[in-house]
């Protein structure tokens, strides 16, 4: 392991020109290869799979087979003709627009394994990892500021080193005395061996990293946006859904129906994420409140034993004022 460098939180709060900039041109790159990739994959699947036949050069194709007269013009990025099942009882053809119905899910994709490249690059570079390092910045100035009332750069070093050597035990010990949960130690004792790891390292443990950064600042902050936004994406699902029922859209033009789908799905994909890095604390705290109302009712009640004396003892008395 290398020497920690922590550096000031407040020098990582805004992120340069430089990392915004191979950030997009990460993300740009990174979705013209999926785009690359996927245009064979919908070859094979209308061709092969459905047994059809592909229009996007440029032809002017008939909108249905039944009807010859009207016409429409095809585009390779915008809009293809495609018949499925040729030659059979089940032959249609349809007008798909690529860029509609995949932009979204791709996009998606691209913006993740963008930002999972940007972690690697070095912290001046990497718009990922410098938001990783901005968020270690923070917490141990918080931790510092609990302990020395203070922070400099010579307690931050103090704080990191005792968290890089830390074991179980020693972080159940700074859960007690720094306030922070075990869980959230260990993110944080994992990330810091990250960040001074060599780059074999980090490429093999990326995910300890991401964590950091995931659980305890996105999954913080935006996890009730991002929620909003899946109902958001349902909506715009059903509305959809609905026009295609009312014969609004065509059968022959499932693009819409294509969008909204890939939206709701990258919505879900990005709420899944979220869960998978949410923190423990709220399933802790429910549990320590069931705990505490099962141990005030065994206050409140004592042991059967008691609360069968008890009721003997009033049966009895009732008893005895009766026959008075």
């Amino acid at each position: 392991m290398q020497k920690s460098n922590i550096q000031n939180y407040f020098e990582l709060t805004e992120s340069n020109y430089v990392q915004n900039i191979i950030f997009l041109f990460l993300t740009i790159l990174v979705l013209s290869i999926l785009v690359y990739f996927i245009y064979p994959i919908l070859y094979w699947l209308f061709e092969d799979y459905l047994k059809g036949h592909i229009y996007n050069s440029g032809e002017l194709v008939s909108y249905t087979l039944d009807n010859q007269k009207i016409k429409e013009p095809t585009n390779f990025i915008f809009n293809w003709a495609i018949d499925v099942n040729s030659n059979t009882e089940q032959e249609a053809r349809y007008w798909f627009n690529p860029v509609v119905s995949l932009f979204l899910p791709v996009l998606n994709f691209a913006l993740f394994i963008a930002f999972c490249i940007s972690t690697l690059l070095p912290q001046k570079y990497g718009t990922a990892h410098h938001k990783i390092e901005r968020e270690i910045a923070s917490i141990l100035d918080k931790i510092c500021l609990s302990r020395f009332g203070y922070h400099s750069n010579e307690e931050r070093e103090i704080v990191a080193k005792e968290l890089l050597n830390a074991d179980l035990r020693n972080l159940h010990d700074y859960e007690i005395e720094w306030g922070y949960s075990l869980s959230d130690l260990i993110v944080i004792h994992k990330a810091l061996k990250w960040k001074n790891g060599s780059f074999l390292w980090k490429v093999f443990h990326i995910n300890d990293g991401l964590s950091l950064y995931l659980k305890l600042y996105v999954n913080i902050k935006y996890s009730n946006a991002i929620l909003g936004f899946v109902y958001v994406g349902a909506a715009v699902l059903i509305v959809i859904i609905g026009l295609r029922g009312l014969k609004f859209i065509p059968s022959t033009e499932p693009s819409l129906v294509f969008f909204a789908l890939g939206l709701e799905f990258s919505l879900l994909l990005t709420y899944a994420v979220t869960l998978m890095y949410a923190r423990e604390e709220e399933l802790e705290n429910k549990g320590k409140s069931y705990r505490s109302e099962d141990t005030y009712l065994s206050n409140e009640f004592s042991d059967e034993k008691e609360l069968e004396s008890l009721l003997r003892v009033f049966i009895m008395t009732e008893k005895t004022k009766n026959k008075k």
